[in-house]
């Protein structure tokens, strides 16, 4: 239900505001100068913002109070940055995050969080330090079916093929240590636990796939798609 406090105007602005926000051009803007809108100066980024305002062909007044918005909106992010500058005090993974907005034109903080920690990217070279420093503040943010998709995700995509970039190894028994009673419970009544034991002992010694066939990997990252979309 709508807020009555919220006109349809406002509401239909902070909609295109935040669609102009997430602009490619934008972000790429902030990006280059390592800053905020509040922070860049308006040569380099009025003209983006203009030009992306010109293509909406909205009436003057409607122009200039979605103008208007942009700041609070860049307000807003740095906000949320501030609250989570423990994890966020690196600019690559800062880059990752994918804002999840509410209607009214704030930050929706728990569907963000979990967008973010469920980011692919987090698994990934340099981000895995700021991902065992998460571990103790994603569990309440998962359900057990996504921790189990997260345990998949790193079998499948890292051990299988013997990365060796990060010991994806100790960051598998790292999460699964850490995880809650109920999620091990839910993990081990899958199918797929043969596996994940075998992945939580994987010494590197000879390839995971000698000890693991590659007709399980398929048949994981097959039922890996089924729980995301299922």
């Amino acid at each position: 239900m709508v807020n009555p406090a919220f006109s349809l105007e406002s509401l239909a602005l902070s909609k295109i505001a935040i669609l102009v926000y997430s602009d490619p051009d934008i972000k790429i803007s902030q990006c280059r100068k390592r800053g905020s809108l509040e922070f860049l100066p308006q040569d380099d980024w009025k003209p983006i913002i203009q030009k992306k305002f010109s293509s909406l062909n909205l009436p003057l007044i409607l122009g200039k109070k979605l103008k208007a918005l942009m700041k609070p909106f860049d307000d807003e992010i740095n906000v949320w940055k501030v609250e989570h500058f423990p994890i966020l005090n690196d600019f690559v993974l800062e880059q990752s995050i994918e804002y999840v907005w509410n209607y009214y034109g704030t930050i929706d903080r728990i569907k963000t969080a979990e967008s973010y920690i469920q980011c692919e990217s987090l698994c990934n070279w340099p981000l895995h330090r700021q991902f065992q420093i998460m571990t103790e503040r994603i569990f309440s943010l998962l359900t057990e079916k996504e921790f189990r998709q997260l345990v998949l995700l790193v079998i499948c995509d890292k051990i299988a093929w013997d990365w060796m970039d990060w010991d994806y190894v100790e960051l598998l028994n790292e999460l699964w240590n850490r995880s809650p009673v109920h999620f091990k419970q839910y993990v081990e009544s899958s199918e797929f636990f043969d596996i994940l034991k075998m992945a939580l002992n994987h010494d590197y010694k000879k390839p995971f796939r000698d000890r693991c066939p590659l007709e399980n990997i398929k048949k994981i990252e097959k039922s890996f798609y089924n729980i995301s979309y299922g």
